[in-house]
């Protein structure tokens, strides 16, 4: 499983497929040369996550990385551009992986980084 999970981080890494909002796991099943159930027994096995939860971590963090380039962009913006279909499920997994609102946390952070500019 830890081969095919390799696969599947790879692929993510460098094509980023979750930033399209439609993924499912049958569109990994090509790119990364397995079924669709050994791919979800290794993202499993290798992360203690099901598969939407994986795919919304990479998307979240994605999200981070663009704010971070451009603190100007509102949290919706964020969801749609990380691959996610709404604000909710955005700040569901926001609040999941980061541990606060998404709205609360790019405050914090925009604050932060202009904090660091002077």
């Amino acid at each position: 499983y830890r081969e095919i999970f390799d696969r599947v981080v790879d692929y993510f890494e460098s094509d980023m497929p979750y930033l399209s909002g439609d993924l499912v796991i049958e569109d990994l099943v090509k790119s990364v040369y397995a079924n669709k159930l050994y791919i979800s027994r290794a993202i499993s096995r290798c992360t203690g996550r099901n598969f939407c939860q994986f795919v919304n971590y990479y998307r979240v963090i994605y999200a981070v990385e663009l704010f971070r380039s451009d603190t100007n962009l509102k949290v919706l913006e964020l969801a749609t551009r990380s691959g996610f279909n709404s604000v909710v499920s955005f700040g569901m997994a926001f609040r999941l992986y980061m541990g606060e609102k998404p709205g609360d946390w790019c405050r914090r952070e925009k604050f932060r980084l202009e904090k660091l500019k002077k």
